[in-house]
């Protein structure tokens, strides 16, 4: 049992701006949300979920008993209507963390430390901790693996091969050099004719521009893809755990290609230095075979109900 109700915060979307030009990302955010909500669910009672908005009307009795959970600091203040009400709210709350899942050595991880607030923990929700190369040690570090909830878990498990699978791969990501040269590369080959490709451009504002491809509409790609192709370009030196998730959770191999030579100490499947010996790799297994490696890798670590409890314990 938790000691203190838990309450999650997510970024609202329902703003003009941010249906222009950031609101797929906002809805990984919120889809991300869902998942620790649900998790926690399973486990406690005394959980709830909000968008950032929605906490400019919670009041200062309930927050102060909370443990607040926010999703992103800085998109959830952006995209809260006021972000002096909501620092001042939620500094208001029993404690406050910080949940993130992206590279602790991204500009934007840094800038979430530097917001007029302070947060007493910071969880990072993902697939290998990055504890080492966290940049602010007075803010306590604590990994979370990324695991399934029960739901995830029995779906991923209920998947079986299917003919209806016509895609052989598929690459989704921004346009850049990168992406182009990797989707050159993989028509070079005659076994992956007839792959899907959506590259979508950036505005002038650095968010992602319009026509994007939403995550209902990526899982209906993948439902008919072998294997989801991920570039170094999307996180260099981390690992996205969501599209990974996505991709099991679709019946579709993720494939991460990277040529950092670290990646062979991780027991993650599916990494591959080069479109050379990802090419060779499918070639030399199975579809299917390659999925329950996936599978089984994440199937086996536990619930993510259990790394929460175990990491918000240490708050």
């Amino acid at each position: 049992m938790l000691e203190r109700p838990l309450l999650i915060i997510y970024p609202e979307s329902d703003n003009a701006l941010y249906r222009e030009y950031g609101e797929p990302d906002l809805l990984a955010l919120a889809a991300l949300a869902r998942r620790l909500f649900a998790a926690c669910s399973e486990r406690w009672q005394g959980v709830a979920i909000c968008s950032s908005r929605e906490v400019l009307d919670i009041s200062a009795d309930q927050l102060s008993r909370a443990t607040a959970a926010v999703i992103d600091l800085m998109e959830c203040a952006a995209t809260s209507g006021d972000e002096q009400i909501f620092f001042s709210k939620l500094t208001g709350a029993h404690k406050r963390v910080l949940v993130l899942a992206e590279a602790v050595e991204s500009t934007r991880y840094k800038q979430q430390f530097r917001l007029p607030i302070n947060v007493d923990a910071v969880l990072d929700i993902g697939f290998v901790s990055q504890a080492d190369r966290h940049p602010f040690p007075e803010v306590p570090y604590h990994f979370v693996f990324n695991g399934p909830t029960q739901v995830e878990r029995q779906m991923i498990a209920n998947q079986a091969p299917s003919r209806e699978r016509c895609i052989p791969w598929a690459v989704v990501g921004a346009r850049t050099p990168n992406h182009l040269n990797l989707v050159a590369e993989l028509m070079e080959y005659e076994f992956h004719t007839g792959g899907f490709c959506f590259l979508q451009h950036h505005t002038q504002q650095g968010r992602k521009g319009t026509g994007l491809l939403d995550p209902l509409g990526l899982t209906a790609v993948l439902l008919k893809t072998n294997y989801y192709v991920l570039s170094s370009d999307d996180s260099p030196n981390y690992y996205e755990s969501p599209r990974f998730i996505q991709a099991l959770l679709a019946g579709s191999v993720p494939c991460k290609l990277d040529s950092d030579p670290s990646w062979h100490k991780s027991d993650i499947p599916g990494i591959f230095s080069s479109v050379r010996s990802f090419c060779t790799g499918v070639q030399e297994e199975s579809y299917w075979s390659m999925y329950c490696a996936s599978r089984e890798f994440y199937t086996s670590k536990g619930l993510l109900a259990d790394h929460l409890e175990k990491a918000l314990r240490l708050v």
